[in-house]
């Protein structure tokens, strides 16, 4: 049994998962049809997915993903109309289905929210990271997206002002923070490196630069340009443009405490 993302979805469609809600009480699988129909929802906002699965060419189990309607944030979703007939359940279908949901979610949302008052549902969703909230906006339960967004060299530096000044006038990077006069953070265009004025081995770089052993490599675009503009800078290039046999075109740069940095584009 395969999950399927619907683009389309035809009015017996959902027959059997109506009739069966309905007899034990519960109308979203109705609303869902209905919305459907009528085009008040159709699942196809940016970062909104229908999810399904069929037995035979039938659904037996759905799952939404909506922007959250109750929170004014487009980068809030919410899951919703999740129901798997009572004899596909204890299959994992529910938990294939939102964690089909939670996948599609990554990138248009940075929190995903739901409301279910069935104990084992609620289990459910605790068991795949949504955590219990009651101070969310029509939602018994949060998860918020976990994602890497940067990684920062930390250089120990001899001297912190000159470091900052070398990476500002140099390198053409800016100030984003400076902490008690021993720390401080510098970055262009997303790039982030730290600087932490700290004794550092000298024997380390020396060995470094004379294997060419890199401390940071800065992916770039427009690598001839950047060049040019470094170089313009009054950069310290210790290794000039020039395409490599894996298929990038880079150069080195040393900075003012003796780090090198690599700035490469991919060509081919």
């Amino acid at each position: 049994m395969q999950i399927e993302r619907l683009t389309h979805l035809q009015p017996g469609d959902l027959t059997a998962l109506i009739a069966e809600s309905e007899h034990q009480g519960q109308t979203f699988v109705r609303r869902l049809a209905d919305e459907w129909a009528g085009g008040a929802n159709r699942f196809d906002r940016t970062g909104e997915a229908l999810f399904a699965v069929r037995v035979g060419g039938a659904i037996v189990a759905v799952g939404g993903l909506n922007v959250d309607p109750y929170a004014g944030d487009p980068g809030i979703g919410r899951v919703r109309h999740l129901y798997v007939l009572t004899a596909h359940q204890r299959r994992g279908l529910g938990a294939r289905l939102v964690a089909a949901i939670v996948e599609a979610a990554r990138g248009p949302f940075h929190t995903l929210r739901l409301s279910t008052f069935n104990p084992d549902a609620a289990r459910l969703y605790e068991r795949l990271g949504f955590r219990p909230r009651a101070d969310a906006n029509r939602s018994t339960h949060v998860m918020v997206s976990t994602r890497l967004r940067v990684i920062a060299p930390q250089l120990l530096v001899d001297d912190l002002e000159a470091a900052i000044a070398y990476y500002r006038d140099r390198l053409g990077f800016s100030l984003n923070f400076r902490y008690e006069g021993f720390y401080a953070a510098v970055g262009r265009d997303g790039v982030l490196v730290h600087l932490k004025c700290a004794p550092k081995t000298q024997s380390d770089r020396v060995h470094r630069r004379e294997h060419e052993h890199l401390d940071a490599y800065v992916a770039v675009t427009g690598v001839e340009a950047l060049y040019a503009e470094l170089q313009s800078r009054g950069a310290r290039i210790i290794k000039p443009l020039g395409a490599r046999p894996w298929g990038h075109t880079d150069f080195y740069v040393e900075d003012a405490d003796g780090y090198i940095l690599c700035f490469s584009e991919e060509t081919s």
